[in-house]
């Protein structure tokens, strides 16, 4: 895009990023250096940063002294500064800050917000309720926090329940292989499908088809933007408490 600054590719790029940084009327900070803003926390100019949470992986972070070291140099150290906000991109960020004792009063909400579609709404229930069997499907990174064993216990349970059922497994990762052994391993072949990997906008194409979408991820999931996918397919949601979206959608 070219409103994007390529700080990366040149002194002149960098120096131009770092006078905007600077000099802007408001800046929304996320993950980058810090070099970006620290002249700007100096002067006390309006700034917001944005995060998920803290706590992904629970309270003990405090004990963790790389991690709070990045806090400290994040957050704690420009806690007295007026103009310095937090947008917090998940529904648990803004209690962790509270426990920290950061960002009083000065916490908003912020997500993650894809491609919204238009649909006839009518129209893509009444094709969904023509599914036969019902089609289940879910979309991550096959990694531990995602949980993608979850899907095999499900489908165990559901061909003991003698329920008729078909569940499409969206994504790669270091788990992809380990899952379809597990597959094999409880004769669900003509349950569960593994597709690999799919283009962003193909996915679309299995939420729109779904009956049911499942998001198995816990704490770790920042937002889930997945979620707001489903949700506009008019796919029914099962997920996680935790994940970081889904007591806001």
């Amino acid at each position: 895009y070219d409103f994007v600054v390529k700080a990366y590719e040149s002194k002149e790029e960098y120096d131009k990023a770092l006078k905007l940084a600077v000099e802007s009327d408001i800046v929304i900070m996320g993950s980058t250096s810090d070099k970006y803003i620290e002249e700007r926390l100096k002067q006390d100019k309006l700034t917001f940063r944005y995060r998920a949470r803290v706590f992904s992986n629970g309270i003990m972070t405090i004990f963790d002294k790389e991690k709070m070291k990045l806090l400290y140099e994040r957050h704690i150290k420009y806690r007295k500064n007026k103009n310095l906000y937090m947008l917090c991109a998940n529904a648990y960020g803004a209690n962790d800050f509270y426990k920290l004792g950061l960002y009083k009063n000065k916490i908003y909400k912020w997500g993650y917000f894809p491609e919204t579609k238009e649909y006839n709404l009518e129209q893509l229930i009444k094709n969904k309720e023509k599914s036969k069997p019902i089609n289940i499907v879910w979309v991550a990174r096959f990694i531990k926090w995602k949980h993608p064993e979850k899907m095999i216990k499900l489908a165990k349970k559901l061909v003991k329940d003698g329920l008729e059922f078909k569940i499409t497994m969206i994504g790669t990762g270091v788990m992809y292989e380990k899952i379809k052994e597990e597959i094999h391993k409880n004769n669900l072949e003509n349950y569960v499908e593994l597709t690999g990997a799919v283009e962003s906008d193909k996915v679309r194409d299995y939420m729109e088809k779904a009956n049911i979408f499942i998001l198995t991820s816990g704490k770790q999931e920042g937002w889930g933007a997945v979620l707001n996918e489903a949700m506009n397919s008019a796919c029914a949601v099962i997920t996680d408490i935790n994940v970081g979206a889904a007591p806001f959608l």
